[in-house]
């Protein structure tokens, strides 16, 4: 076995091994009243009650789901403690498409930048293993990225196999949280806005889109006898948590945004650095890994855009600020930037300014790790 296989495979264990067990110490923001809300689901299918699948205006039905299964299995076969379960249950879904994601770009980026992308993503903080985003901010990063990276797929290929697996995972975005119909624009001007002249990108997208309207009708029971109610719940329901208002919350300077999103996690800026520096310094393109990285940086420049036009436009009823902004509501763009950091860096070469930039990226990630985090408090608690 070579040395750096030796490196890489040592890393994978160790990077598990802490992930899991701040999750299972720790678990993730939100947990209560998510789980809260996937035993109100749970009681309503067991009843047959489909307008009682409506528990939440975020709508959480993917994890609602999740918890219903695992409470149905639970309570047959294996009678541990829920909240454990549902931290591991929920935390092996993510590994599964972890891997799933990292089995489609390895049919285009090289395996350095593939392996360096796949143990990043399991210490992401906000992305995997932490508990600066919830379940449902996780497990939306995660469909996105797959119906995107289907979508690049069906371009390159025309595979109408790829073209239907990016609508359900459009379907499962929606089904997780309203801001899953950002990846409607996302998915539009992906592959840049020459595409929209095609009368075949146009059939493409209808298919898609109709693939994802039957996913989420399909998986939402309260859609088959309210759907009105059920389709408006975030901003008119009875449980609604946004109310439209130009401004937000008026306070935001012009450079609020921009400031939150250059600062949440530093993979997002070095991705848009590279992205710029790729266009300025390239003298010979490489069709196919550049169109990849154009349309992943589109789709994540689309998902930034329509995030600050809600917030602009709606505030939050509960924090009285712009609604839809929050830094874990940054988490999608983490592995539609990823891929380009750790390609720009490949493309740089080795060199100490790129091994200085990956050590601080894993750094910046694993001190922010629940079981890390704790740990290095506790030093610091004992020592003074």
């Amino acid at each position: 076995m070579s040395q750096s296989r030796i490196i890489t495979s040592t890393l994978l264990v160790f990077f598990l091994i802490i992930s899991v067990w701040g999750i299972l110490q720790y678990g993730e923001i939100d947990e209560r009243t998510l789980t809260q809300d996937g035993l109100k689901f749970y009681h309503a299918i067991t009843n047959f009650d489909r307008a009682g699948t409506l528990v939440s205006s975020r709508n959480a039905v993917t994890s609602n789901w999740v918890i219903t299964l695992a409470k149905m299995i639970n309570d047959a076969l294996l009678h541990q403690p829920l909240d454990i379960l549902l931290r591991v249950v929920f935390y092996l879904t993510r590994i599964g498409l972890l891997f799933w994601c990292l089995r489609l770009i390895k049919e285009w980026f090289a395996k350095s930048v593939v392996v360096s992308c796949g143990l990043f993503w399991l210490v992401s903080d906000f992305f995997m293993a932490g508990f600066s985003s919830t379940w449902l901010d996780k497990y939306l990063s995660f469909f996105i990225f797959l119906s995107i990276l289907f979508w690049i797929k069906t371009k390159f290929e025309k595979s109408t196999r790829s073209l239907v697996i990016a609508g359900v995972f459009l379907g499962l975005s929606v089904l997780t949280k309203p801001a899953g119909i950002f990846l409607v624009p996302m998915l539009l001007f992906t592959h840049g806005i020459g595409e929209l002249r095609q009368k075949e990108y146009w059939k493409n997208l209808a298919l898609l889109f109709l693939t994802g309207f039957i996913v989420f009708v399909v998986l939402y029971p309260a859609m088959w006898v309210i759907p009105m109610e059920t389709t408006l719940a975030r901003i008119a329901g009875t449980g609604s948590s946004v109310t439209m208002q130009l401004g937000g919350d008026y306070s935001n300077t012009i450079l609020f945004y921009p400031y939150h999103i250059l600062t949440t996690n530093p993979i997002i800026l070095l991705g848009m650095l590279f992205f710029l520096w790729r266009k300025v310094s390239q003298k010979s393109p490489r069709i196919n890994i550049d169109r990849l990285l154009d349309s992943l940086t589109t789709a994540g420049m689309v998902y930034l855009l329509s995030i600050i036009a809600i917030s602009m436009l709606f505030r939050d009823n509960i924090t009285g600020t712009g609604a839809f902004f929050s830094d874990r509501y940054l988490t999608p763009l983490i592995p539609l930037f990823t891929i380009h950091v750790f390609q720009g860096l490949t493309d740089l070469g080795k060199n100490f300014v790129g091994q200085l930039i990956v050590v601080t990226l894993f750094l910046f990630e694993l001190l922010r790790l629940p079981i890390i985090f704790y740990f290095i408090r506790s030093l610091i608690i004992a020592y003074f």
